[in-house]
C-alpha cells in the first residue's frame, strides 16, 4: 500500500487536525477533499509560515492525484471511505487503511 502511504503523507506533514461538522458521501474524491481539509485546518499548518504552507500546499496537491489513482484503481471500499471521510483527526484517519 505504498500509494496510501504516500497519499497519507500530506496529513502527517502537518500533525493533527480539528474535527469537521459535516460528512460528505465517501467518494475517492471526497476522501482527498477531507483528507486537505484536515491538513489546512491544522494547527501545526497554521502555525507555520506563509511560505511553508505554500510547499505544503503544494505538496498536497501533487499527492492529491496520486491518492485519486490508488483509491480507483484498488476499488476502495465503502468502509475505507466512510473511515476516512468520518476521521475527527489524522490519527483517527491513520487507522484507515484499507484491506490488501
Amino acid at each position: 500500500m505504498r500509494n496510501f502511504v504516500t497519499g497519507m503523507l500530506f496529513i502527517a506533514v502537518v500533525g493533527g487536525a480539528a474535527g469537521c461538522s459535516s460528512k460528505p458521501a465517501a467518494t475517492c474524491e471526497n476522501a482527498a477533499a477531507h483528507i486537505r481539509d484536515l491538513a489546512m485546518n491544522s494547527e501545526d499548518f497554521k502555525k507555520q509560515p506563509a511560505e511553508q504552507q505554500k510547499a505544503v500546499m503544494g505538496m498536497m496537491d501533487s499527492l492529491k492525484d496520486e491518492f485519486l489513482k490508488e483509491c480507483k484503481d484498488k476499488k476502495w471500499d465503502a468502509k475505507t471511505l466512510d473511515c476516512i471521510v468520518g476521521a475527527k483527526t489524522t490519527d483517527e484517519m491513520q487507522k484507515c487503511e484499507p484491506k490488501k
